[in-house]
């Protein structure tokens, strides 16, 4: 059981420093790419049918969090481009972000 979580430590680490790595050698596609790699829905949906979760419920709530997700993409970018501001324009969405996924709590299923 601890080698399972100190796999999936290991995993996600990796991950992290892939971003920094990219992010420091300026390499923006590859930087952008890792986060829409669908590992983690993949290994998620993995792990509900694994544990006998059920499937169409996970996919029902991750393609709302995705939507939203992708809803504070696409704000950020035009609010970013609207004030060159990334720190002001990644606070507005991410208010927002916060606020619709507290306010769609009850919409998901379990």
């Amino acid at each position: 059981m601890t080698f399972e979580y100190v796999f999936q430590f290991f995993l996600g680490g990796i991950i992290v420093t892939l971003l920094y790595y990219f992010s420091k050698i300026k390499n923006n596609r590859l930087c952008a790419m890792l986060p829409a790699i669908p590992g983690f829905t993949l290994l998620g949906l993995y792990y509900v049918y694994l544990n006998k979760g059920n499937v169409s419920n996970y996919l029902y709530n991750l393609s709302i969090y995705i939507s939203i997700t992708l809803s504070f993409i696409v704000l950020t970018y035009f609010i970013n481009n609207a004030t060159k501001n990334i720190g002001l324009s990644v606070f507005i969405s991410g208010i927002l972000w916060i606020c619709t996924i507290c306010s769609i709590q009850g919409m998901l299923l379990r």
